[in-house]
C-alpha cells in the first residue's frame, strides 16, 4: 500500500502548486486593477484642481486689494489732491464764472451774496468730490469681494476634492496591500501542503511498521506415538516390536 500513499502525496503536491499559482494570478490582477484605479483618480484629482487654480488664484490676488478697500478713505488726503488736481482748476474755474456772470446780470458783482457764493465753490466741489470717492470705494470692495468669494468658493471645492482623493488612494492602497498579501500567503502555499504530506507519510510509515512485527512462535509439545514405547516414540525410536 506504499505506492497509494506515495500517489496521494504527489497528488496533494500537484493540486497545492496548481492552487498557488491561481492565487498569486489573482492576486496580481487585484493589485493590477488598485494601481489604475489609483492613475484613474489621480488623474482626475489633477484636471480638476488644473481647472480651479485660475479662480483660486485670482481671489488670493484681489484678497489684499480687499483688504486695502476695507479701510477708511483719508479725507485729507484725498482733498488735498484733489484741490492740486486739474480737474478741480477747471470745475472751480468754470463755476467761478457762472457765478460772476450771475452777478453781473443782477447788478451784484459786489455784494456779500456774491462772495459767499464764490467762497462756497472750493467747498462745494470737494464735498462732491469725497462722495464720488466714496461710491468709487464701495464698488470697488462690492467687486473685490465678489471676486475673492469666487476664490473662496475654489478652495472649498480644491479641499473637498483632496479629501476624497486622499480617502480614494487610502482604500486602493489598503487593497494593494491585501493583494499583495494574498500573494505572498499564496507563495507559501505549496509549502505548508509538502509538510502537511510529510507528515502523513510518516505517520503511515509508522502504522505501516508496527503492523509487519513478526509474532513470537508458541511453544509446542511433541505429540505422543503409539508403540512398545509409548511416548519415546517421538525422538526417533521405531515403534512395533524390533
Amino acid at each position: 500500500m506504499g505506492w497509494v500513499a506515495a500517489a496521494g502525496a504527489a497528488l496533494s503536491v500537484v493540486s497545492s502548486i496548481g492552487q498557488s499559482k491561481s492565487a498569486k494570478k489573482a492576486a496580481g490582477a487585484q493589485m493590477d486593477a488598485a494601481q489604475a484605479a489609483r492613475d484613474f483618480i489621480t488623474e482626475q484629482y489633477e484636471a480638476g484642481k488644473e481647472q480651479l487654480d485660475p479662480y483660486t488664484k485670482y481671489g488670493e490676488e484681489n484678497l489684499r486689494s480687499l483688504q486695502d478697500a476695507m479701510n477708511p478713505l483719508n479725507r485729507q488726503e484725498e482733498l488735498s489732491a484733489y484741490y492740486a488736481s486739474p480737474e478741480y482748476k477747471m470745475l472751480a474755474d468754470q463755476a467761478r464764472g457762472q457765478q460772476l456772470a450771475a452777478a453781473e446780470a443782477t447788478g451784484g458783482l459786489g455784494s456779500t451774496a456774491n462772495a459767499n457764493s464764490l467762497a462756497a465753490i472750493a467747498p462745494q466741489l470737494g464735498m462732491n468730490y469725497l462722495g464720488q470717492r466714496e461710491q468709487q470705494r464701495a464698488d470697488l470692495f462690492n467687486r473685490l469681494f465678489n471676486t475673492t468669494q469666487m476664490g473662496f468658493g475654489a478652495s472649498q471645492m480644491q479641499a473637498q476634492m483632496a479629501q476624497n482623493y486622499g480617502a480614494q488612494i487610502a482604500d486602493t492602497i489598503q487593497q494593494k496591500g491585501a493583494a499583495q498579501a494574498g500573494r505572498y500567503m499564496a507563495s507559501g502555499a505549496p509549502w505548508g501542503a509538502l509538510g502537511n504530506v510529510g507528515g502523513a507519510m510518516m505517520g503511515y510509515g509508522l502504522m505501516q511498521g508496527m503492523g509487519s512485527t513478526p509474532a513470537a512462535a508458541p511453544k509446542t509439545t511433541p505429540a505422543a506415538t503409539t508403540g512398545p514405547l509409548g511416548g519415546w516414540g517421538s525422538i526417533g525410536m521405531r515403534s512395533g516390536p524390533y
